[in-house]
């Protein structure tokens, strides 16, 4: 398996096609965004390749979940499925959660049943933070709506988790192999001119229409496409509280504060990091196939 990933514009998904033309291999999408088919401004998908082999991109409707416990029992088989075909998995994304889980699996005390009883015991036994934690790795849009210390909502939500995913607390599932992946990363002065780039295409090419469409279907607010980075602030200027021209600005703070996000997971994760200079993403795979080829000495 290998892991690509990167700050936001960095390239990551453009080094990974290259890669994927080079060797035999399929994409697994680890972006939370490109998982809605109804949606292809906002997650950057129109700058994807979708006739090469992509797997996880438009697999749910706008007002579907992705929890980590859903997205594992998808991609671990599938990724034994690609190697089984004698190819290599290409993992590629910036979602971080998504991307730790996929390479170290869930992890915590298993229980037989989901009783409140039991959830209970597990709140007193671990403590609320640990059990918040819990809680995100199985559903990361209910635990930003659960405070760690409101005990009543933090065991509906424990207890609503485990009965819809019809399994016990993490620890059943684990990717049962140590993975390595690369951090295709720029410098900062050019990943902010691909930034400003980026923001202003999905603005002309309509990302506001596609935030209203949505809107106008009856999607509930609350809905995790509505939640994507930049809809809420999207969902400000149809509401005329901010300006375009605050609307480009903040959309461009943004993505810089989830640069910094991004880079500080990868040095948690253990990613070797790639710094690109240029522009030409496509002439860096030959580093790219360099670093794979040490990866897997």
């Amino acid at each position: 398996m290998l892991m690509i990933s990167g700050p936001t514009c960095s390239g990551k998904t453009a080094l990974a096609e290259s890669l994927c033309k080079r060797i035999p291999s399929e994409i697994i999408s680890v972006d939370s965004g490109c998982f809605y088919r109804d949606v292809s401004i906002g997650n950057g998908k129109f700058t994807m390749d979708l006739g090469l082999p992509y797997h996880m991109v438009s697999i749910l409707n706008a007002n579907e979940r992705m929890t980590v416990f859903a997205f594992l029992k998808r991609v671990i088989p599938l990724s034994s499925h690609i190697r089984e075909m004698g190819k290599l998995p290409l993992a590629c994304g910036g979602s971080m959660m998504y991307m730790e889980r996929f390479l170290k699996g869930l992890e915590g005390a298993p229980l037989d049943t989901s009783s409140i009883h039991e959830l209970e015991g597990l709140m007193d036994d671990i403590g609320p933070i640990e059990a918040h934690k819990m809680l995100s790795e199985m559903d990361p849009y209910r635990a930003l709506r659960t405070h760690y210390m409101d005990r009543k909502r933090m065991i509906r939500a424990l207890s609503e988790c485990v009965r819809n995913e019809g399994v016990s607390l993490p620890g059943i599932i684990s990717t049962g192999r140590p993975w390595s992946g690369i951090f295709v990363d720029r410098p900062d002065e050019i990943i902010l001119s691909r930034i400003y780039r980026r923001t202003e295409e999905m603005l002309q090419r309509g990302w506001i229409s596609e935030v209203e469409g949505l809107i106008g279907r009856g999607i509930s607010m609350e809905a995790p496409v509505l939640r994507m980075t930049g809809v809420e602030h999207i969902l400000r200027y149809l509401d005329g509280i901010i300006d375009h021209d605050e609307l480009y600005d903040i959309l461009v703070r943004n993505n810089l504060r989830l640069v910094r996000k991004q880079r500080a997971w990868a040095k948690m994760l253990g990613f070797r990091i790639m710094v690109i200079d240029g522009e030409d993403t496509g002439s860096s795979a030959e580093s790219a196939m360099e670093m794979i080829s040490a990866l897997y000495e």
